[in-house]
């Protein structure tokens, strides 16, 4: 049987997994093998804190700024959330390791925009 999935998502002003709901299921549920934690790459503390409770083998990272008005609008919370975030989540995983011992895989999940170059419009 495969193993628990653990998901950070951010706190938005209303609950929301319309995205997710196929796959969701009440964490209280005895079958429930996801998760769903509030957090936000910003929160370098709030990320340890869920990595420690977790107790997790792989770490996935798919948190990006999905909004791209929203990027222009906000010039400096996107690089804060993609880059340093991202920087600030390696940081809670070497944490982790470094307290527990265990050999953890981290993945970086990006858009190809980031490895190729766009077509010119």
């Amino acid at each position: 049987m495969p193993g628990e999935v653990h998901g950070v998502i951010r706190r938005p002003s209303t609950f929301s997994t319309d995205r997710i709901d196929h796959n969701y299921r009440d964490p209280h549920d005895s079958g429930a093998r996801m998760f769903l934690h509030y957090g936000e790459l910003t929160d370098g503390t709030g990320l340890r804190r869920i990595l420690e409770k977790v107790h997790l083998d792989d770490v996935y990272n798919l948190g990006a700024q999905l909004h791209v008005k929203v990027s222009f609008d906000m010039p400096e919370y996107t690089p804060d959330v993609v880059g340093t975030g991202t920087l600030r989540l390696l940081d809670a995983v070497r944490d982790y390791i470094g307290i527990s011992g265990k050999q953890v895989r981290f993945r970086q999940v990006g858009s190809s925009e980031l490895r190729f170059a766009a077509p010119p419009l």
